[in-house]
């Protein structure tokens, strides 16, 4: 059983909602997964992190998780405003999110990182992202999707399995370079250059949720198997996995880190390395120093650089080109020139920690470089080694071809080496690890003499440190190495992407590369490779409808809106004009007339409901009150003419109160008031 060495977690108050539909899937299983029991693996080291991500995100649909430069990058399937996120931990807090720019159910999953790029795929394509989020280019993968995904820096190719599919090496440019048969279901790849006897693939699976070993070179499994793995809560799948360098800042260690999608989702770290040899680097460099026994300015800026505070106590520089080994080292503790000064340089080229037991072969696997202060001039020497009984020398060479160095003094001693690397004694191809010790020696103070590493004894290979070749693992461009993102020095418009070309320039479309002067064209930008285009008119639209079209306004430089998109119509009958913005249109109030009035549209107007006549006082129900022409038979004020037969009164002819018909003869009574009357006889 493991022991757990460094648990960490976050303590946060869990949020509880009761669902009334099916919840969507919170972990992406492949479909042919054959759980099987998880086995007792080889436990290759302590758990050194086991962190919660779903309860400070609550996002419960992570996938992989990977490691850049002490952080934590975790992709999860939980939209904000419809896209996917990335979420950024620093030791065990939440740091930072942003969006994902993908468009399927799961974005992206397993990442991989070149030490400027992150690596995902969420389809057939895989997008090269930077630590922020933009995406700075995307090629086609070996899979849809690119489920698990490895990048090996000494290649540039990139490894990817999607469930039981075979495991493939390919380039950004689509060449596939090996596809092995694989019968996991795959999730997730790390690329291991640190363990000892690789490079190997570490391969996380879903059917027993246990990292498996795989030989690149052979195509095969190892065996070696790590399992008992962190996040082994409710249901636990395996997602995303990556390599963790170096864990204190010593590189004396080195882990593996994945993400355990369970409840809660669980990002582990687990121990890969326990005991890494201190490790110096050469940096690449095409830039040859002089060796003249001086640090010229500028000479070794481009170098690794290491201080050792030994006693002596020194400052060493280191860079390749891969043909030659660049060494400087300013002994800042030793500040005179003396004779018996003398730096040695150990190396085991096959790094197997044991000195060879013979001298057969030409060279052998051990030796060291020297360069020693007689007090009147400079000594070189180079010999070889092996065991018999005790440490002999093979050869010794007093002026070695593949040697040439100085001795200076500047307030210090400095010593200047330039060893060949296509002579045959020294190993240093890129990406190289091989036995590396420095012996300080100093001439004044009864020879004392420091070694690196601390630990360290001469020809005792198994107490040597490392020293990497590093490979340009940026562009290499005209004998110039530049870093991934770097932009060409003539041409902004051009860029260093590693991924799409590691020996030539990448167009850099869309960077804003100039200004010429006109507003409403846009930003100038580069296309193919040239600043010649125009982002275009600036003034998209804000989205608002109710603040009218967006229109460039050329002599202010700013973007103005056309007002209000719903005028008056001219129609009265409709009622006022309202702009609604939540449905983009023109709204209308209605009719503007009262309950019992009709609406005139040809008189802008409301008219009162229940007029029956052409010649009216707009008011009338039932009887008339007419000027002219009447047909009414009862209750009549007509002025001429009369056709009743009862109540009449008329100012001309006659006014009878009973029975009156303008013509009478006789009758009770039998009289006729006005001046024109019958015979008034009542007949």
């Amino acid at each position: 059983m493991k022991r757990v060495v460094l648990f960490m977690t976050f303590l946060a108050v869990a949020l509880a909602a009761t669902m009334l539909v099916a919840s969507p899937p919170t972990a992406e299983i492949a479909p042919n997964r054959a759980p099987a029991a998880p086995g007792a693996g080889t436990a290759l080291g302590d758990v050194i992190l086991e962190l919660d991500v779903e309860t400070p995100t609550g996002c419960n649909r992570m996938l992989a998780a990977e490691w850049v430069d002490g952080q934590i990058f975790v992709t999860g399937a939980c939209k904000v405003g419809g896209k996917n996120q990335v979420y950024v931990f620093e030791g065990t807090s939440l740091v930072d999110q942003f969006d994902q720019e993908t468009t399927s159910e799961w974005g992206w999953r397993d990442m991989a990182y070149d030490g400027a790029y992150l690596y995902a795929s969420d389809s057939v394509n895989i997008d090269a992202f930077t630590t922020d989020g933009t995406v700075v280019g995307s090629f086609a993968g070996a899979q849809d999707p690119n489920r698990a995904l490895a990048y090996d820096p000494a290649t540039g190719h990139f490894w990817t399995a999607n469930f039981t599919s075979n495991i493939i090496e390919f380039d950004a440019d689509g060449t596939v370079y090996h596809s092995f048969t694989n019968t996991y279901s795959v999730y997730g790849m790390a690329w291991d250059n640190i363990s000892a006897d690789g490079p190997w693939l570490w391969v996380f699976e879903q059917d027993a949720n246990e990292i498996h070993q795989f030989d690149p070179v052979a195509g095969n499994y190892t065996g070696v198997t790590i399992g008992d793995l962190p996040g082994g809560g409710s249901g636990p799948i395996a997602g995303g996995l990556g390599v963790v360098p170096y864990i204190d800042g010593s590189k004396m260690s080195a882990a593996l880190i994945g993400l355990m999608q369970a409840e809660p989702d669980t990002v582990f770290i687990v121990e890969l390395v326990a005991d890494r040899p201190d490790m110096v680097e050469a940096d690449y460099s095409i830039n040859a120093p002089t060796i003249d026994g001086s640090i010229g300015l500028g000479e070794w800026t481009d170098a690794y650089q290491m201080d050792f505070a030994g006693t002596p106590g020194f400052l060493a520089y280191l860079k390749t080109d891969g043909d030659t080994l660049w060494v400087a080292l300013d002994v800042y503790g030793d500040d005179s020139a003396d004779a018996g000064d003398l730096v040695r340089l150990y190396y085991d080229n096959s790094n197997d920690d044991a000195l060879d037991d013979s001298c057969s072969g030409t060279p052998t696997d051990d030796g060291y470089y020297h360069l020693r202060w007689s007090g009147a001039t400079t000594e070189f020497l180079h010999s070889t080694a092996y065991l018999n009984t005790v440490p002999t020398n093979c050869t010794s060479s007093a002026s070695p071809t593949d040697l040439d160095g100085a001795i200076g003094f500047d307030s210090n001693v400095i010593y200047e080496f330039a060893i060949d690397l296509t002579a045959g004694n020294l190993n240093g191809g890129f990406g190289e690890r091989i036995g590396f010790l420095i012996n300080v020696i100093d001439g004044e103070t009864d020879y004392a003499e420091s070694i690196w590493p601390t630990d360290g004894a001469k020809y005792v290979p198994e107490t040597y440190g490392d020293l990497v070749y590093n490979s340009c693992t940026g562009c290499l461009i005209a004998d110039v190495c530049y870093d991934a993102g770097e932009a060409n020095p003539l041409n902004d418009c051009e860029v260093c992407q590693p991924f799409l070309a590691n020996d030539d320039w990448s167009n850099r479309d869309g960077f804003i590369c100039g200004d010429d002067g006109v507003f409403c064209n846009g930003d100038e930008v580069c296309v193919a490779g040239a600043c010649d285009g125009h982002s275009g008119d600036p003034c998209e639209d804000d989205g608002q409808f109710c603040n009218g079209d967006e229109t460039c306004n050329e002599t202010d430089d700013i973007c103005e809106s056309s007002g209000d998109p719903c005028p008056d119509d001219g129609l009265f009958c409709n009622g006022d004009e309202t702009c609604g913005e939540f449905f983009d249109r023109c709204n209308h109030s209605g009719d503007p007339c009262e309950p019992g009035e009709m609406c005139v549209e040809e008189d802008d107007i409301c008219d009162p409901l229940g007029d029956d006549d052409d010649d009216d006082d707009d008011n009338d129900t039932t009887g008339d009150d007419d000027t002219t022409g009447d047909d009414d038979t009862t209750g009549d004020d007509d002025t001429t003419g009369d056709d009743d037969t009862t109540g009449d009164d008329d100012t001309t002819d006659d006014d009878d109160t009973t029975g009156d018909d303008d013509d009478d003869t006789g009758g009770v009574p039998a009289d006729d008031d006005d001046d024109d009357d019958d015979s008034g006889c009542g007949c």
